[in-house]
């Protein structure tokens, strides 16, 4: 009997130890995001069913106009026997390289926490060193 009792008042503490504790705001849950996680071959499917969509003629090529707003520098990267458009086998090599550069801990998987390093790596280095200023010449 007295095993019950012990039971039963260690349960009715754990249960009420959290009503004081008060709800999280609504912010809390708006700025709340829920982690991801990308696997590698999801995303080569993902790749390959983009290339299917975008390549309006059917001929396994994206050519400029398929491609749409994509940057010249983007293309010429992605274009790696140079013929001027980009293969099946092509896009999805690069769409994997940069999987593989965001996935830091090289498991096959990437976070939003890896995504978001890699995000921010590559915005550091599309931005343009700011020249050193020069003294005025008179």
């Amino acid at each position: 009997m007295l095993r019950m009792g012990i039971v039963g008042l260690a349960a009715l503490v754990l249960v009420t130890s959290g009503c004081g504790r008060s709800a999280p705001s609504d912010d809390a849950l708006n700025d709340f995001v829920p982690p991801t996680l990308a696997k590698r071959d999801e995303v080569r499917q993902l790749l390959e069913k983009r290339f299917d969509e975008r390549d309006a003629d059917g001929d396994g090529r994206l050519s400029r106009l398929e491609l749409g707003n994509t940057r010249a520098d983007r293309i010429a990267r992605a274009d790696t026997d140079q013929d001027g458009a980009i293969s099946k086998s092509e896009f999805v090599a690069r769409g994997l390289e940069r999987f593989d550069q965001a996935d830091a801990n090289k498991d096959g998987m990437v976070t939003n926490k890896e995504q978001a390093a890699a995000r921010a790596a590559q915005g550091a280095k599309a931005t343009p060193a700011t020249p050193a200023a020069t003294p005025a010449t008179q």
